[in-house]
């Protein structure tokens, strides 16, 4: 958690794992800095190491060690945060990475329409761990199927398995901007998602969860470590 903006040789690691560790840090606070600064329940993204943190790391096996250890150490040093980070997916060198605060997800339950609307969407509701475990395998259904058939190993005929887009609400986006988006209304205004409500209203949350990831994503690149932001996330 000391790893900061700028490369540093970190103590106790290669340089090669240094720089794998800068980049994953890097990533995880453009990617999750809502989460980090409770803006957002939850974030999903993907971490594919740059060409010289790849070359660094070594063979293929080395680097998805490397990777594997990372993801351990970050989720175990993420937990005395509040924050629980999960590898879901993995291929070739790109994992997908879901971030949540439990608290803001059991948020999002508490919320009788937004649970409604989850429940109704094939989600376990009845606790916020269930609701993670079911995300989670929706997530695992979709990316295994989207690589599946990106290399021509679906059953022919087989369904295609499409992105779990109710849980846009998770993400911190309104209930009426998830609804509208996934019955193909027409969008107000665009922002950091599609909004259908109030144009007005939605820049206003536009621009605060802007300015909360900025702030986050500027304090790190100005020399903040990763334990210091989290320390006054």
């Amino acid at each position: 958690m000391s790893v900061t903006y700028d490369f540093s040789h970190l103590e106790g690691c290669t340089a090669g794992e240094s720089l794998l560790c800068q980049e994953f840090a890097q990533t995880f606070v453009r990617c999750a800095a809502g989460v980090i600064f409770f803006a957002k329940p939850v974030a999903l993204y993907s971490f594919a190491p740059t060409g010289a943190a790849m070359a660094a790391a070594g063979s293929p096996d080395e680097l998805r060690t490397s990777l594997t250890e990372l993801v351990r150490v970050y989720a175990r040093e993420l937990r005395d945060f509040g924050i629980v980070l999960e590898a879901l997916f993995c291929h070739d060198s790109r994992t997908m990475l879901i971030v949540y605060r439990e608290e803001l997800v059991a948020s999002v339950l508490a919320d009788a329409d937004a649970r409604a609307f989850l429940a109704a969407h094939g989600f376990a509701t009845e606790s916020s761990r269930a609701l993670v475990r079911s995300m989670r395998k929706k997530l695992d259904a979709y990316y295994r199927s989207r690589v599946s058939r990106a290399h021509g190993a679906g059953p022919e005929g087989s369904a295609r398995v499409e992105f779990p887009h109710a849980m846009g609400v998770l993400f911190g986006y309104p209930l009426e901007d998830v609804i509208g988006f996934m019955s193909g209304a027409r969008a107000t205004c665009h922002g950091p998602w599609k909004a259908y409500g109030d144009a007005e209203q939605a820049r206003v949350r536009f621009d605060a969860i802007t300015d909360v990831e900025q702030g986050c994503r500027r304090r790190y690149r100005s020399g903040a470590s990763l334990r210091a932001l989290l320390q006054t996330a």
